[in-house]
C-alpha cells in the first residue's frame, strides 16, 4: 500500500486523510465529526460519504448528512448544505459497503475548517460510513 495515496480517473485521495474513517452512524440522535482543513480551494476538492458497512434505513425512518463550515478550527460552525436526506418511504433505504451515498464540491467561499455531520431516527450504530476528501485532478 503506498502512504501517498492513489489517483483514479480523474481525482487523488490522500493515503489517510479521513473526516471519518468506519465510523458508527449515530442511535437516533446525531453525530458530528472533527474539524478538518479543506475549504478555500477553489472547487478543487469533493468530500465523499461511503458505505464502510452494509447500511438499511428502516421504513419511516431518516439518514441526513450535512456539511458544516467555520473560519477557525475550534470555533463556530454553521450548515452550508445538506448533502444526504432521505427518509425510507415503504422499503428500506440500502446500501451495500463500498456505496457511494454522497458527494459535495467544497466551493471556495466555505470554511476553511470542514466537518461532517450525520443524523439518523433509529438505531443505524451498527452500520457504518467513510469520509475523505477526494481531490480533482486538474
Amino acid at each position: 500500500m503506498s502512504l501517498t495515496g492513489t489517483i483514479s480517473g480523474s481525482e487523488i485521495k490522500a493515503y489517510g486523510d479521513y473526516l471519518w474513517k468506519a465510523e458508527a452512524l449515530p442511535n437516533n440522535t446525531n453525530k458530528t465529526s472533527e474539524a478538518f482543513l479543506l475549504g478555500k480551494a477553489q472547487n478543487a476538492i469533493d468530500l465523499v460519504v461511503e458505505a464502510n458497512t452494509n447500511i438499511s434505513i428502516a421504513d419511516s425512518k431518516q439518514l441526513k448528512l450535512e456539511i458544516l463550515a467555520g473560519e477557525t478550527e475550534d470555533g463556530d460552525f454553521e450548515s452550508v448544505a445538506t448533502i444526504y436526506d432521505r427518509t425510507a418511504s415503504g422499503t428500506p433505504i440500502t446500501f451495500t459497503a463500498g456505496d457511494e451515498i454522497a458527494r459535495y464540491t467544497i466551493p471556495s467561499n466555505v470554511g476553511p475548517y470542514i466537518k461532517i455531520k450525520a443524523t439518523t431516527t433509529a438505531d443505524e450504530s451498527s452500520e457504518k460510513i467513510t469520509v475523505y476528501p477526494a481531490f480533482k485532478a486538474r
